[in-house]
């Protein structure tokens, strides 16, 4: 399957009324509504991708898609890490922070993915 900037650009448009929702509930009430949209194409992309895998080689394998999934991990786990990490430190270092002395264990949750 061809890459497609397009979906993966609605897709990212997709969370931006999730995070909004999460920033101020009372003035997005409907952006869980990016969470549907997101999944959605999240599953047209990946069936698409396992369609031409078999339209291709005859079969599908788990191996080599959990092999794809782990090159990407492991492609964009450090921006990200160091983006999520960077944002929570940011957000907690505010003259009155919202997390408090909640820092250290924000920090610890998102470096292990616990947080959300």
């Amino acid at each position: 399957m061809r890459p497609n900037p397009a979906l993966n650009g609605l897709r990212a448009i997709a969370i931006l009324p999730v995070l909004a929702l999460h920033a101020e509930p009372s003035k997005l009430p409907g952006g869980g509504l990016g969470v549907d949209l997101f999944f959605a194409l999240s599953g047209y992309l990946i069936t698409t991708s396992l369609l031409s895998e078999v339209a291709v080689s005859g079969s599908f394998s788990f191996r080599n898609f959990y092999a794809r999934r782990v090159r990407r991990v492991r492609r964009i786990w450090p921006a990200l890490g160091l983006g999520v990490v960077l944002a929570v430190v940011l957000y907690a270092a505010q003259p009155v922070p919202p997390v408090g002395r909640g820092m250290t264990t924000a920090v610890l949750l998102t470096l292990t993915q616990f947080g959300n």
